[in-house]
């Protein structure tokens, strides 16, 4: 009996499998970093993201922007603003905020404040 060489009828399955594996296995893990998103802010606008963040989630989020900017997270309760997070002229932030309360929709927000416009790149996602 002659032996062939390669991997015969075990190495081609085994091949088989591992090509087929290979598209899930490429995939993102379900905690990967959110996207970064472009976007423009237009002279003396802002921009703002709202998500729901329970107080057993963070919500982390990063960015940078072109010129500074102010930036907060904040969320409403009746008529009233709460800013847990606020940085006034800054180009890029990357942290993690820990809400405090049960449940709420927690804004980012980055306000222009000059004549030109500014690229804003940015992500933000809730996490365990």
């Amino acid at each position: 009996m002659s032996r062939e060489s390669g991997f015969g009828f075990w190495g081609a399955l085994i091949g088989t499998l591992l090509c087929a594996a290979l598209p899930v296995l490429a995939q993102k893990p379900a905690d990967a970093k959110a996207e970064a998103k472009p976007t423009v802010i237009k002279a003396g606008k802002m921009f703002e993201k709202c998500l729901a963040v329970t107080s057993a989630q963070k919500l982390e989020y990063q960015f940078t922007t072109t010129k500074p900017v102010n930036f907060n997270i904040h969320f409403h309760v009746g008529d009233s603003v709460y800013y847990p997070v606020k940085r006034n002229k800054t180009t890029g932030e990357a942290d993690r905020f820990q809400p405090t309360k049960a449940k709420e929709d927690y804004c980012l927000m980055w306000e222009n404040k000059t004549s030109e416009d500014i690229d804003l790149t940015w992500s933000a996602k809730v996490v365990k």
